[in-house]
């Protein structure tokens, strides 16, 4: 099945102007995954960079992060059948109640929703002494706050409060996981507007994994105009980019073109894959 952009170019700049999408989530600034099985989505560990651990803070309650960058998530995938999972301790000698909820940030406006806000949750979320485990529904949160302006794609942290004062509970296990198939994002990538006609020109060509592997596949630069070949070469072995989206990344170089045509035409990437069945 062929896999293709458009690169779109000017007299004095090579324009990319892509009928695919940049790449996204699991997102751009993911946190740290769990492979599961099949083509199930991956699951986002929110593992406090390997601690496994988030203890509230003196002001009763903690800011527990996908990315300890403060970098946000995309995690709209998960919206439908997503939750978010976690075990909780109280570090006091007694039970203690806390708020637990989820924060978006996105064109400088913060929005907080809280689970403990609906009526469901309010007053059922308890640490106690010994480890207890939640599980939370990602759309019932939504669904509750249709008209808030969260946006899950750009999930920031999850906000947890209201933690008795001089004391403190901790998590482990933290993480959002669904039942749904991945989605896979389309495979050639450009990330920028253009190129100048003598400058460096590559695009990404990646894929999860699981899907296969496209290691020595052929692709081609084709004049959009006249449908004739103008480069071709051989995808070089895949990187796993396993730092943001956790996708085998390919790299591939076209310097060489150099000949700009109008706007309204245009050179054409494209490759035969077999990991694109699922598309």
């Amino acid at each position: 099945m062929e896999r293709q952009s458009i690169i779109k170019n000017s007299a004095r700049l090579i324009s990319a102007a892509l009928l695919t999408s940049t790449l996204s989530c699991i997102p751009a600034n993911a946190g740290n995954a769990e492979e599961t099985p099949g083509y199930q989505l991956q699951t986002i560990l929110i593992d406090n960079n390997g601690t496994d651990l988030w203890t509230t803070e003196s002001w009763g309650g903690a800011n527990i992060l996908p990315n300890t960058s403060w970098a946000t998530t995309d995690a709209y995938d998960y919206r439908y059948n997503g939750t978010l999972s976690f075990e909780v301790k109280s570090n006091a000698q007694e039970p203690l109640s806390f708020w637990i909820g989820m924060s978006s940030h996105s064109h400088n406006e913060t929005v907080t929703l809280y689970w403990t806000d609906m009526d469901a949750y309010k007053g059922k979320m308890i640490a106690g002494t010994e480890w207890t485990s939640y599980t939370l529904p990602i759309k019932d949160l939504l669904e509750a706050n249709a008209d808030s302006g969260f946006d899950l794609s750009n999930l920031w942290k999850i906000s947890v409060t209201a933690v008795k004062k001089g004391e403190s509970i901790t998590f482990r296990n933290v993480r959002i996981s669904s039942t749904d198939d991945e989605r896979q994002y389309p495979f050639i990538k450009v990330n920028q507007v253009g190129y100048t006609v003598n400058g460096a020109k590559t695009a990404r060509i990646s894929y999860f994994a699981k899907f296969g592997s496209i290691d020595g596949r052929t692709y081609e630069i084709v004049d959009k105009k006249t449908g004739k070949t103008v480069l071709t070469g051989i995808l070089p072995e895949a990187e796993l980019n396993d730092h943001l989206s956790g996708e085998s990344v390919h790299t591939i170089s076209f310097d060489e073109l150099k000949t700009p045509v109008l706007i309204s035409y245009g050179y054409r990437i494209f490759f035969i894959s077999q990991v694109a069945e699922r598309y």
